[in-house]
């Protein structure tokens, strides 16, 4: 705002300004098919900005749109027929069929500088009436809100991840993002980074490792895309530098730049087999705007033990090569890039529309098994992201390009937790509300993720003069301000990682001691807690064998001494750092007969639990631990109710709540209070988060609505500078824009942005 006075409340007259006459039209496109100018208008709009009152926008919403039909003379709407008029004559109007896509530019006569039609609906046909008053056909239009509709699954995720229960391998720093829980959510609806993406959005056997490198090494291993089995912060295996590092970038994506990540590939898929006679193998993958150094993407193959290694290497100045190059190639800047490995030959395409190609010293084998890939950062600074590996050549999928830019303040984090079967617009908008950070759809059908404090970042895109404006509505409130920010957040509680994965400290589930009878089969379901994530679940129950380490009656056995001297300690360890699963004869103090539970999961976070009892003597046994006097070596363990499932880290979320506090200054003005949940995570990011909000608690200048002159170009997440008619000027970020070309206005849902 620049020297303007600000009156309590001011609503403008409507202003004709001078601009001569102005044409708008509207052009429809269905399936393909050109339907002309027609009569349209459009409403789209994002979720909230800002969390609580303090929000403009309202909850995600669909963009909607409305064609008034020019029909032929004399034609009337026939909905049995599908037809108006007669059928076959040359005057006959379709009526595009529901769920046909749909395309709507508009423009504007005399055209504003650089602007011709503008796309500003991608969606579908949605429904047909018949107007009440003329008779005459109205269709519906909707973007593609209803991805969102999808119900998603997200693991959780901490920067050290434990190993596999059945391994000796140590912890390792996958890392931890919102920005890859963000595009796995994503990926699920049918999103990608890319404007053309080959990542099929259903069931896919073709995908060997599919790896978005957005602030994590993990990938989606329930959705078929690999298994991550190693990283680390260095550039090779024996390095153990701490957590890969990655580079954001304010439009929208995370780089990965140096560690050394190996995935093994989807065990299910049935194309990692190399046919030179049938099939090729194909990695895409991007690099960043910044790609400043070297980065390998190693494929290794196996037959009958003879492993071969085919290396992919991007050079600081984007020369790709995978062997012998004969045709030299770069990827540009931010670019994309697509290799196919053919017998000994490797042919490179770029975005730009260059090649490379070359050959192999040492190629795969035939029917050679793709088993690995590696990932490499090297020197200098790399940028590597949305890496797929797939066995066949794919098309391009029905996918939508995302844009996700997570607010600085909270990029890094410790720990993320999963997303439990939710509706995918519910489990957004819940990140969104905690950042600051509003969606949409646009013109294109491109998804928008991103937090205020971003599109803030950005430059003016238009200037509104004062002869654009028809009518706008200021005014001053106090209640959407602020005296001072009250931010809640949860510290997650840890329990302390293994040293190795066959270690699996922390108890997360006991039974309840039942009673078995002999021949009995037994099924249990247990689950994870809300507010609680398991990682590293033993299900395998440990397996022992205490009759040699007993009292009575089996001291007595010659062995048994020389038996309990060799092979207490890996007893008592196993006792202790596995899950546990036993029953006891209390007639007699002997262990009942059993067989090693089954577990399997029901859900990623619900498990099913079954077992087999042939009894003992036909006594009636207990699902428990020996007592002290039965087994006095585990002293601790007595009489605990079996079974115990163990895993390597629990995460706990319900509790530990803590609150900052961050002054704004605005006397008078109530206090806001902002629940962060476990998102919070710290004091740290909780005190960033509330002091990026600060500037926008300090404005008590609100203009909602502003009614311009139709200009299609405007967008959402855009900033304007506006020049009003009775003087001084704001800086607004547009938050929802309704277009009606037929009465020569655009209607824009604005903040204003305090200078």
């Amino acid at each position: 705002m620049d020297n303007f006075v600000l009156p309590q409340k001011f609503e403008s007259p409507i202003t004709t300004a001078a601009h001569g006459e102005v044409i708008s039209s509207a052009q429809i496109t269905i399936d393909g098919k050109d339907y002309g100018m027609q009569q349209v208008e459009v409403s789209s709009g994002c979720s909230s900005e800002l969390p609580g009152r303090l929000g403009v926008a309202q909850s995600f919403s669909q963009g909607v749109g409305t064609i008034t039909w020019d029909m032929p003379q004399d034609s009337s709407v026939n909905f049995v027929t599908m037809l108006c008029g007669k059928p076959g004559a040359e005057d006959a109007f379709t009526i595009p069929p529901v769920g046909a896509s749909v395309s709507i530019q508009m423009g504007r006569s005399p055209s504003l500088e650089g602007q011709a039609l503008k796309k500003v609906l991608t969606g579908r046909v949605d429904s047909h009436e018949i107007d009440p008053q003329t008779g005459g056909l109205i269709t519906k239009i909707v973007d593609e809100w209803d991805r969102f509709s999808e119900t998603v699954r997200v693991l959780a995720n901490t920067a050290w991840m434990p190993n596999d229960p059945d391994s000796d391998g140590p912890p390792f720093p996958c890392a931890a993002s919102i920005s890859a829980y963000v595009w796995n959510i994503l990926e699920q609806c049918g999103y990608s980074p890319a404007a053309r993406s080959k990542l099929p959005i259903g069931s896919d056997t073709a995908t060997l490792v599919y790896a978005p490198l957005q602030g994590s090494a993990l990938v989606n291993e329930k959705r078929g895309h690999g298994i991550l089995v190693d990283v680390n912060g260095g550039t090779s295996w024996r390095e153990n530098q701490g957590t890969p590092t990655f580079v954001y970038y304010n439009s929208g994506l995370l780089f990965f730049q140096r560690g050394f990540i190996t995935y093994e590939t989807n065990p299910n898929t049935i194309d990692n087999y190399y046919d030179s006679a049938t099939k090729d193998f194909f990695v895409r993958g991007q690099i960043g705007p910044g790609h400043d150094g070297v980065v390998n993407i190693n494929i290794y193959s196996v037959k009958d033990n003879r492993r071969v290694s085919v290396p992919i290497r991007i050079e600081a100045d984007g020369t790709l090569h995978a062997g012998r190059v004969e045709k030299a190639g770069k990827v540009p800047k931010n670019g994309r890039f697509e290799v196919k490995i053919s017998t000994q030959r490797w042919e490179a395409n770029f975005s730009d529309g260059t090649q490379a190609y070359g050959k192999f010293d040492v190629a795969p084998e035939v029917n050679s098994k793709v088993y690995a890939i590696e990932i490499v950062g090297h020197s200098g600074k790399p940028e590597l992201a949305d890496v797929h590996v797939f066995g066949r050549d794919l098309p391009f999928a029905d996918r939508r390009q995302a844009f996700v830019a997570i607010p600085s303040e909270a990029i890094g984090t410790g720990f993320v937790k999963s997303c439990r079967d939710k509706v995918a617009r519910d489990a957004l908008e819940e990140v969104g509300q905690a950042f600051g950070m509003p969606m949409w759809v646009d013109g294109e059908g491109r998804f928008h993720f991103r937090a205020l404090t971003q599109l803030d970042k950005e430059g003016v895109a238009y200037s509104i003069p004062k002869d654009e404006i028809v009518d706008y509505s200021l005014k001053l409130d106090l209640l959407r301000c602020a005296s001072k920010i009250s931010v809640r957040y949860i510290v997650p509680a840890y329990n302390d990682l293994p040293a190795h994965g066959n270690e699996t400290y922390v108890k997360v589930y006991e039974g309840t001691n039942a009673q078995v009878k002999p021949g009995e089969k037994q099924t249990e379901i247990f689950s994870i807690p809300d507010t609680e994530e398991w990682f590293g679940i033993d299900k395998q129950p440990a397996d022992y064998d205490f009759i040699q380490v007993w009292g009575a009656p089996w001291k007595d056995i010659p062995s048994g001494a020389a038996y309990r001297a060799s092979n207490m300690s890996k007893i008592i360890d196993k006792a202790y750092s596995r899950s546990v699963d036993y029953t006891i004869d209390p007639t007699v103090g002997y262990p009942g007969y059993w067989t090693r539970p089954v577990i399997r999961d029901i859900t990623p976070w619900v498990f099913e639990m079954s077992s087999d009892y042939s009894g003992h003597r036909g006594n009636v046994l207990e699902r428990r631990f020996p007592t002290q006097r039965e087994l006095s070596i585990f002293e601790d363990m007595s009489g605990w109710r079996m079974p115990i499932i163990r895993a390597a880290r629990k995460v706990e979320y319900g509790n530990n709540s803590s609150t900052i506090t961050v002054e704004v200054g605005k006397n008078g003005a109530p206090v806001f209070e902002h629940n962060m949940g476990v998102w919070g995570e710290s004091r740290e990011k909780a005190e960033r988060i509330g002091n990026s909000f600060k500037k926008y608690l300090q404005n008590t200048v609100w203009c909602d609505r502003l009614t311009v002159m139709f200009n299609p170009a405007y967008e959402i997440g855009k900033k304007v500078r506006v020049e009003l008619p009775e003087g001084g000027t704001f800086t607004m970020i547009i938050l929802g824009v309704e277009q009606r070309p037929a009465d020569g206005v655009t209607t824009l849902t604005t903040r204003v942005i305090p200078s």
